[in-house]
């Protein structure tokens, strides 16, 4: 209900990614810049750097408001319907491309869960639940789990990277 007419596909998927990614961060009771740094990552790197990010801002702060009034056991519940509608969307997708964005969300998500240093437990707990929930396989956890993993190295030394153009 939140997203209108007003947005682009890009801007459907972006707001979704980054909702989902809202609860996720949202579940050991602190959203972290780290974690809001590799929203942005997943969403600019993996969607589209066109994406509006006002639209985003926007679906940022009432993903906020709406957790607040859930409460953090609300969150599980939410985001299974998030996800749902996430895949309802897919359902217009090429069948190859449906696989590979559904993946994507988890890897976007479990990748804001480690982004400020590692996995809290309860976002452990939370991330496992959807895998067993939405039944994905242990190849397709594998693939997320690695590739979360690599995006989170890379941002790390990219950050860590001395700028170039200092240099005399």
């Amino acid at each position: 209900e939140f997203i209108t007419r007003e947005y682009s596909g890009l801007d459907i998927l972006a707001s979704i990614l980054a909702s989902a990614s809202i609860h996720i961060a949202k579940v050991d009771g602190v959203i972290s810049e780290e974690e809001i740094s590799a929203i942005r990552y997943g969403i600019t790197n993996e969607i589209s750097e066109k994406v509006d990010q006002e639209k985003i801002a926007k679906v940022v702060s009432m993903t906020k408001t709406h957790i607040s009034q859930i409460g953090v056991n609300g969150i599980y519940d939410s985001l299974i319907e998030l996800i749902n509608y996430h895949i309802s969307i897919l359902q217009n997708i090429e069948e190859s491309g449906r696989a590979d964005l559904a993946i994507l969300l988890f890897t976007i998500m479990y990748e804001v869960a480690i982004a400020d240093g590692g996995i809290h437990p309860a976002e452990e707990r939370l991330f496992s639940r959807l895998c067993g929930y939405f039944s994905l396989s242990n190849e397709h956890l594998e693939i997320i789990i690695r590739t979360a993993n690599y995006h989170y190295q890379h941002r790390k030394n990219q950050a860590a990277k001395p700028d170039e153009s200092l240099r005399f």
